[in-house]
C-alpha cells in the first residue's frame, strides 16, 4: 500500500489529488488474450477432427435412464429429496443454424458441455437450472455484461513506467506494447460519489450497470470521448492529446476498383 506521497514520488507523470491510498501489486500479476487463446484452441480442435456447427440453442429434449443417475452417489436416505434426478438426462438439444429461414432442428449426442461463455447461464436455464426445486432451484450464476475496450496511441504517454491502473471512477488503462499503444475500458465502480448542489449522491454498481444495454453488441465510440478520456485525461496529463487507433479504408488514387485498407 503507498501514501498520496509515495504514489506521486514512483508514478510523477500522473495526477493524485484526489487519492489518498493506493494499492500496487508487484508480482503474481499479468494479462492476456482470452480471444486469441480461444482461437488457438479452436484451430487446434479443427486439426483433431472437431466440427464446428454456427447455430444457436432454443431448448433441450430428455429422457429417462436410471443407469446414468447422478443420484448414485446419495445416501438412500437422502435419494428421496432428488428423484428427478435419478432418471433425467439430456437426450438431445435443438439448435437454429444461423442461415436465412432455417428452422430449428434436433441434434444428439450422448453428452452435452455448456461452454456458452457469458451466455451460460441463459442455456443452462433452458435446461431447467434455476425454475425447478430443489437442486434444480439454483441458477448457474453467469450473466451477460456489456463492456468496452480501446486501444489509443499518445506518443506522448508513459512507456515502461506505466502501471495496469485501475481508477476509482471504474476506468482502466494499461500499456499495449511498447508503441506508446494504450487499451483501455471502464467497469461500473461499486460506489459513485457525485456531488450535487453541495452534497454527495451514492450511484451504486447496479444503478451504474443497469444503464447499459447489454443485449446490444454494437460499440458506441461516443462511450469513449464521454466517460472514459475525461477520467485519463485528468489523471495522466500526457493523455489529453491521446488518439483513437481505429482502421481507414480509402480510394487509390490510380485505379478506380482498388481501395486501400489499412
Amino acid at each position: 500500500l503507498l501514501n498520496n506521497d509515495e504514489l506521486q514520488l514512483m508514478f510523477p507523470f500522473m495526477r493524485f489529488g484526489d487519492i489518498l491510498l493506493g494499492s500496487l501489486g508487484s508480482e503474481n500479476e499479468g494479462v492476456f488474450d482470452g480471444w486469441q487463446l480461444l482461437s488457438a484452441f479452436r484451430e487446434k480442435n479443427i486439426t483433431l477432427g472437431v466440427q464446428y456447427i454456427k447455430a444457436k440453442v432454443t431448448g433441450f429434449l430428455y429422457e429417462w435412464n436410471n443407469d446414468l443417475s447422478p443420484a448414485r452417489v446419495l445416501s438412500e436416505r437422502e435419494q428421496w429429496k432428488h428423484k428427478s434426478l435419478r432418471r433425467l438426462v439430456v437426450d438431445l438439444i435443438f439448435i437454429e443454424p444461423q442461415v436465412t429461414d432455417c428452422a430449428p432442428r434436433a441434434m444428439y449426442s450422448y453428452l452435452f458441455i455448456n461452454c456458452a461463455g457469458a451466455w451460460s447461464g441463459e442455456v443452462a436455464e433452458m435446461a431447467g437450472f434455476g425454475l425447478g426445486e430443489e437442486i434444480m432451484s439454483v441458477p448457474i450464476p453467469v450473466v451477460a455484461r456489456k463492456r468496452y475496450a480501446f486501444i489509443f496511441h499518445c506518443p506522448d504517454g508513459p512507456s515502461l513506467d506505466m502501471p495496469y491502473l485501475f481508477d476509482p471512477s471504474g476506468v482502466w488503462c494499461r500499456r499495449e506494447g511498447l508503441g506508446h499503444l494504450y487499451m483501455c475500458g471502464k467497469n461500473p465502480s461499486w460506489i459513485v460519489f457525485k456531488l450535487v448542489s453541495y452534497s454527495y449522491n451514492a450511484t451504486t454498481y447496479q444503478e451504474e450497470d443497469s444503464q447499459i444495454d447489454h443485449s446490444n453488441l454494437d460499440v458506441d465510440y461516443d462511450y469513449f470521448d464521454t466517460k472514459i478520456w475525461p477520467v485519463l485525461a485528468a489523471r495522466v496529463p500526457s493523455f489529453e492529446k491521446l488518439k483513437v487507433c481505429s482502421p481507414s479504408v480509402t480510394k487509390s488514387p490510380r485505379f478506380q476498383s482498388l481501395l486501400h485498407g489499412c
